[in-house]
């Protein structure tokens, strides 16, 4: 009797245990930066590293021949590895490792994020402001940060007599292809050209939406853009949409 009560007691200490300490909940990771995923525990013999997204395999990322002690494994996100489905982030991803001959055993990460582009905190109070800062972002081949300048919303404004629609910009991955074209942008001119009607239903004037003409010179070649800005609710401007015409 006084064996078996210890055996009931004591047995699970023979259990093996592995915790994921990075990465932890919410962090936030980004696509085409390497990063290191780190474990402790008393697992022994070769791991297996897996990424889960929404809920679905990715695939194996290591070869399986990691060592448990090594705790710890550095993984290159892909480029597209979540814009590639026409997504800017999924907040759903996890990280599982496992041994190879028992499959069953799975320990998992908390829930993360992948995104696309780095999230940053823009200040610019400013429509000038905004428009000066994207543009001398793409000069410098900082994608993220004019990234972070336009709208992410879809907005569609019905009127009295018309309906207007400002749409998202492509998935990140996508949106710097085509950035990427540019060689250099240097802003010759800003000005003021919003117009507002006498309706009392002006969406523009309603919304608080201005318009911008930009003289620039795009691969030293003159040209010029027309954008449409507002005031966010944290007090910044972002980028509704850029036009060739007004």
């Amino acid at each position: 009797m006084v064996v078996l009560i210890f055996l009931f007691v004591f047995g699970f200490t023979f259990s093996k245990e592995l915790k994921i300490i990075f990465p932890s909940k919410n962090t936030v990771l980004i696509e085409g930066r390497q990063y290191i995923i780190k474990w402790e525990g008393d697992i022994e013999g070769k791991a297996c590293i897996s990424v889960l997204m929404g809920g679905k395999e990715r695939g194996i990322i290591n070869d399986c021949q990691t060592d448990f002690s090594e705790g710890r494994y550095i993984w290159k996100i892909p480029e597209g590895f979540v814009t590639g489905f026409g997504i800017n982030i999924d907040k759903n991803v996890r990280i599982a490792i496992f041994k190879k001959e028992n499959p069953e055993d799975i320990f998992y990460s908390d829930y993360f994020k992948v995104s696309g582009y780095e999230i940053k905190k823009i200040e610019t109070k400013s429509p000038e402001e905004a428009i000066k800062l994207f543009f001398s972002s793409i000069n410098k081949k900082d994608y993220d940060t004019a990234y972070n300048l336009l709208s992410k919303c879809k907005i569609t404004v019905r009127e009295d007599v018309e309906t207007f629609s400002y749409l998202p910009p492509k998935p990140f991955i996508e949106w710097k292809r085509s950035m990427k074209k540019i060689r250099s942008v240097k802003i010759l001119v800003i000005k003021d050209v919003s117009f507002y009607t006498d309706r009392e239903c002006d969406g523009k004037k309603l919304l608080g939406i201005k318009t911008f003409r930009v003289d620039i010179l795009l691969n030293n070649k003159k040209t010029t853009r027309f954008l449409d800005l507002v005031k966010g609710s944290d007090g910044n401007y972002r980028i509704l949409g850029i036009g060739t015409g007004p």
